[in-house]
């Protein structure tokens, strides 16, 4: 018997979220310590047929530049064992960089301050998830999740690798 579809949007770090969407509902929830979000995941991979978009993190060089390193290094630890547990439950996924996303969705945050980028990103969900309670934590997950929708429906090949883009 095939399992139903998951489709899960990540912003990983400690102040991202996760969305989720099981045929028309969609649901979010702040990104949760690492032996919580392995249980959810085992539970799902379970029950659905599960595919994620998580936003890629890197430390860049401006990451270094602004002292900002330490700050970075630990949001990419926890992107890091967010697809290793993944991985581990079986969960196919692809890694994508903001600006990709940001550019299929016809979101411009080119030289936008940060308030301002947040806030952006909080509309653009709000529209798209009338029904959903947006905030500045999970609007990114929903952008997230809003890709996958649109991978999943024009290019189903998309989620046969782990390939970042």
């Amino acid at each position: 018997m095939k399992k139903p579809v998951m489709l899960i949007g990540i912003d990983p770090g400690a102040s991202g979220g996760v969305a989720y969407m099981i045929g028309n509902s969609v649901n979010t929830f702040k990104h949760p310590d690492t032996k919580t979000l392995s249980i959810w995941f085992k539970e799902n991979s379970e029950l659905y047929d599960a595919y994620c978009v998580i936003e890629h993190q890197e430390v860049r060089p401006q990451d270094v530049d602004d002292m900002r390193i330490f700050a970075m290094q630990k949001l990419v630890k926890q992107y890091n064992q967010t697809c290793a547990l993944m991985m581990a439950h079986g969960i196919r996924y692809a890694a994508v960089r903001p600006k990709s996303w940001q550019k299929t969705l016809g979101i411009e945050l080119k030289g936008t301050e940060y308030g301002m980028r947040k806030n952006k990103l909080k509309q653009h969900s709000a529209k798209q998830y009338p029904t959903v309670k947006v905030t500045l934590w999970n609007a990114d997950a929903l952008c997230l999740l809003q890709y996958a929708l649109l991978k999943a429906k024009h290019e189903p090949q998309f989620y046969k690798s782990a390939e970042i883009r």
